[in-house]
């Protein structure tokens, strides 16, 4: 790289081909970060990302940032390991040759075998760890075989890392001669920007894919008892079923307990309606078994909105219990309740604890934050790797 020019990289991974229509936390992460290294003005960006649904290439420059998108081989992401998507991504490095590899997940670590760039690897979910929440036998097979095999790539090839939590390291097989930065994922300008237009007595829950591992189960079991002090209560989740046998069991919770009324599932919306569900929330809620530093959760400190999480994965490092929000523990439905009472009954707690939540989500989850972290720990990478 040459003095006074900017460093190009490629930032590789499940890019969304519409910025307005995000699936799951990892895309709004990848989005946010590009859009904020962006602003820098110091690199030279080009997004590169195999896609499931297009037939061609389709690649174009816009907010000069520039985009790769070619047709994905297989749905199964063991396919990157195959060599079909290894070698349309390689074959777009080759083209652009970029100082910096930056790739968004585990699925991506086989790319530093005998790489001549530094390739830099952002793990996001942790496969072993989800692979139980699966209700079929087979998926619950194929995820664990899926997270087994990128760990030991993980380990055996990657020697660069940005971390979003501490949680993943302690449960990620790292090699030791790995180099990693904890750096968490950006959050979207238009969260710290919304306007509170709160809902009395709504509740919030939002998940790409609204599934086991998420226990949306636990918060509708606390619904009928919540109902009784708090008569106008709503609940929305907003979210995609991946598995229909699931739906139809929440379903039929929700008719037994004649909750009807007070619970709206919304599928997936696009950007502008997510943030529209956050800014008319009372009390926004995530009930997992699973997580390692969930988007949604900080979304909800970004708009200022009270949080209830549970204590799994790395959400203690996203909530201080008591200041930034509440966290109970998994499958604790009388804490749930209570928690969830707490924060509807008393206004000054509520605004309290959003209040001290955007603080400190203004503090750490700013693009412009994240993006300078980001960009220190490239420099970093490049020197490096050419030592």
């Amino acid at each position: 790289m040459k003095n006074g020019s900017k460093m190009k990289i490629a930032v590789v991974g499940d890019y969304p081909l519409d910025e307005e229509k995000i699936e799951g936390g990892v895309q709004s992460a990848m989005v946010n970060l590009v859009h904020g290294l962006a602003k820098t003005g110091k690199l030279d960006i080009h997004v590169v990302a195999p896609k499931k649904g297009i037939s061609g290439n389709i690649s174009f420059t816009k907010d000069s940032i520039n985009y790769h998108f070619f047709p994905k081989f297989t749905p199964f992401e063991l396919s990157l390991i195959l060599g079909v998507n290894k070698r349309r991504i390689f074959e777009r490095l080759l083209q652009i040759k970029p100082a910096i590899v930056h790739a968004h997940s585990t699925g991506y670590s086989y790319l530093c075998r005998n790489s001549s760039y530094p390739i830099i690897i952002t793990p996001h979910g942790i496969p072993q760890r989800e692979a139980k929440y699966r209700m079929r036998k087979l998926k619950v097979l194929r995820t664990w075989l899926h997270g087994t095999i990128l760990g030991l790539l993980l380990s055996r090839y990657t020697r660069y890392l940005i971390l979003i939590s501490e949680y993943s390291r302690k449960v990620l097989k790292l090699s030791p001669q790995a180099r990693y930065f904890f750096i968490p994922n950006p959050v979207r300008s238009n969260f710290f920007a919304l306007k509170n237009r709160e809902v009395k007595d709504r509740l919030l829950f939002v998940a790409a894919d609204i599934s086991p591992l998420k226990n949306p189960l636990l918060l509708l079991k606390a619904l009928p008892a919540l109902r009784k002090r708090f008569h106008e209560i709503s609940l929305h989740m907003v979210g995609d079923f991946n598995n229909s046998d699931f739906f139809d069991l929440l379903k039929e919770f929700i008719s037994q307990n004649q909750i009807e009324q007070n619970v709206r599932f919304t599928g997936l919306l696009t950007e502008d309606e997510v943030v529209r569900e956050y800014e008319e929330c009372s009390v926004f809620v995530l009930t997992s078994d699973q997580e390692n530093l969930p988007m949604v959760v900080q979304q909800a400190m970004a708009a200022g909105k009270a949080v209830i999480a549970t204590r799994v994965g790395g959400v203690p490092e996203l909530i201080r219990d008591g200041a930034t929000g509440l966290l109970v523990e998994p499958g604790d439905l009388e804490a749930v309740t209570k928690g969830i009472a707490l924060l509807l009954r008393d206004d000054r707690i509520r605004e309290g604890v959003g209040r001290a939540a955007k603080e400190e989500a203004l503090r750490r989850f700013t693009g412009e934050a994240v993006a300078k972290s980001t960009y220190e720990a490239y420099q970093e990478v490049l020197k490096d790797f050419s030592r």
